[in-house]
């Protein structure tokens, strides 16, 4: 959510993680909220690791450790939930920009799937080397990828110029990216409390993790 890599962003609420001085900025804040109480529940594992130090009968204390520690750990999770559905529902998706990410390095970024394509009819290290090679005039004279190795015979012979160039796209490269959204999507659908679980309806500019906690902006 960085401005840099610009590749999703949180939904837009009208001064919600607004700036008073910096009129562009626009902060992620659920994803603050989110990074702050997970690292703060992870803290109350030592106060619990504390806790588990029992002295004859309990007398001078472990269990307030626990009520401490488990009330306000349930509190922060479900704060962290509440702000992790808010961001999912409305999370704003640019995969044109996604795709300007991956051209940035023309065609580097997939010289894994070149060589691991060229290595069954050259052998690994000769893959290797032959990619390697292309590599580093790629990054040193600026051209893209399938430009240096079209031009190397070892290269682009046994592979074709069409393979080639299929292989040097980033789209075709996304390993079981599909697979696993699917898989998460599906059992979102097989269990019938996701889909019809509302959050509490918190106020459009709420930045804290509960109605009882601190108002963060």
């Amino acid at each position: 959510m960085t401005t840099e890599i610009g590749e999703v962003a949180e939904p837009f609420v009208r001064h919600r993680g607004a700036s008073s001085t910096i009129p562009q900025k626009l902060n992620p804040v659920s994803c603050e909220l989110i990074i702050a109480a997970a690292k703060m529940v992870r803290q109350h594992a030592g106060l619990m690791l504390d806790a588990m130090a029992h002295d004859f009968e309990r007398a001078t204390g472990p269990s307030h450790l626990e009520w401490a520690a488990v009330p306000e750990s349930f509190a922060l999770a479900s704060g962290a939930l509440a702000q992790a559905s808010f961001m999912l529902s409305g999370l704003v998706v640019h995969p044109g920009r996604m795709r300007e990410n991956l051209g940035v390095s023309r065609g580097l970024i997939v010289a894994e799937a070149v060589m691991m394509a060229l290595a069954p009819i050259t052998g690994r290290q000769a893959a290797h080397d032959l990619l390697y090679a292309g590599c580093r005039e790629a990054a040193e004279t600026g051209k893209p990828l399938f430009d240096v190795l079209a031009k190397v015979q070892d290269v682009a012979t046994p592979l074709g110029l069409e393979r080639l160039r299929e292989l040097t796209d980033p789209a075709n490269y996304l390993g079981s990216a599909r697979e696993m959204v699917d898989r998460v999507l599906g059992v979102a659908q097989r269990v019938p409390s996701l889909n019809q679980a509302k959050m509490p309806d918190y106020p459009a500019t709420w930045t804290g993790f509960g109605r009882r906690q601190c108002r963060w902006a």
